[in-house]
């Protein structure tokens, strides 16, 4: 059994431009074949019609994304076949990894940056965002971080719920796509069922946020400080109250911190016993580096047993 002769049908060509301005193609062919017995994947596997997935011959970007053929009624010694192609398809990606099994497909990765608001009292280069007297903007001037915001898409064999749940919330143990240990956090997983190819699978989303580290210029001493990333976070030791000694009884008591004399509930740079870091009255110059606390507000967890592997072109040049 097989195909005699394939003749593309007069007429039987078409085309024009949709989406984005990206070209499609249609072509249409008349097939014979030596018995009424032949098979629709005989009659397209024949040699003689174009492959699904393969590139048009007169437009290399458009590629075959469908063929079809069927058999005369009439004469079933005759085929009618068809193929259409498309230089950009719906999903912007290669056609053939749709006929992949779906885990293994090409995972799709996409980033942006998002703004991370940080209190604090120094500007880039260490100085105090205060006036002239020493006292803080209120409010302070808007100064972010900027996070790279990461979103991958896989198919997955199973949910693994119970598994994934363990790393909600939790920040990079482990050096991750750049990201030092501590700058990436995973903020999101979401998944749900998806009938492909004859079985289920679970299509997954993962948001990661990084948020690098830098070194901040603190006003005294060339010192500095490292602020940014998700875990250990560096918080700044100030607030509305100081603990103050009376020159009398020498006791100690939580009070307001004063503002060129006035309570107005503005935080104050603080020791790291609680008493106010005030100016030196004869520089007007801090007498102490303000101090940043070290907190661990995150766990932690190892970002490769997710098994994330980024498409290649991700990294980094």
């Amino acid at each position: 059994m097989g195909v005699l002769w394939v003749h593309e049908k007069p007429g039987g060509k078409s085309g024009g431009q949709g989406e984005r301005g990206a070209n499609d193609f249609h072509n249409e062919w008349l097939i014979k074949c030596d018995t009424p017995l032949e098979t629709r994947l005989g009659v397209l596997s024949c040699g003689s019609l174009p492959e699904y997935g393969s590139p048009h011959p007169e437009n290399m970007l458009a590629t075959c994304t469908k063929t079809d053929a069927r058999q005369h009624a009439d004469d079933p010694f005759f085929w009618d076949a068809q193929a259409d192609w498309a230089e950009s398809p719906r999903s912007g990606r290669d056609p053939k990894d749709d006929q992949k099994q779906p885990d293994m497909r090409r995972p799709r990765w996409s980033a942006k940056y998002v703004p991370f608001p940080l209190a604090r009292f120094l500007d880039y280069e260490g100085q105090l965002l205060a006036d002239a007297a020493g006292t803080p903007f209120d409010p302070p001037p808007d100064m972010p971080i900027y996070a790279e915001e990461i979103t991958i898409f896989q198919y997955e064999a199973v949910a693994r719920r119970t598994f994934k749940r363990g790393f909600m919330g939790r920040a990079n143990a482990d050096v991750w796509q750049g990201a030092a240990i501590g700058e990436a956090l995973i903020d999101d997983i979401s998944t749900e069922d998806e009938y492909i190819q004859g079985q289920y699978w679970w299509p997954t989303t993962y948001r990661i946020l990084i948020k690098p580290f830098f070194i901040l210029p603190l006003p005294l001493n060339n010192a500095t400080v490292q602020i940014g990333g998700w875990d250990p976070e560096m918080i700044l030791n100030a607030g509305p109250l100081a603990w103050v000694q009376d020159s009398v009884t020498h006791k100690w008591t939580k009070e307001p911190v004063r503002h060129s004399g006035f309570y107005d509930g503005r935080p104050a740079l603080l020791y790291s016993d609680g008493e106010e870091i005030l100016p030196n009255p004869d520089t007007k110059v801090l007498s102490a580096n303000p101090i940043f606390g070290t907190f661990h507000t995150k766990k932690t967890a190892t970002f490769a047993a997710l098994n994330l592997v980024p498409p290649p072109g991700w990294e980094d040049e």
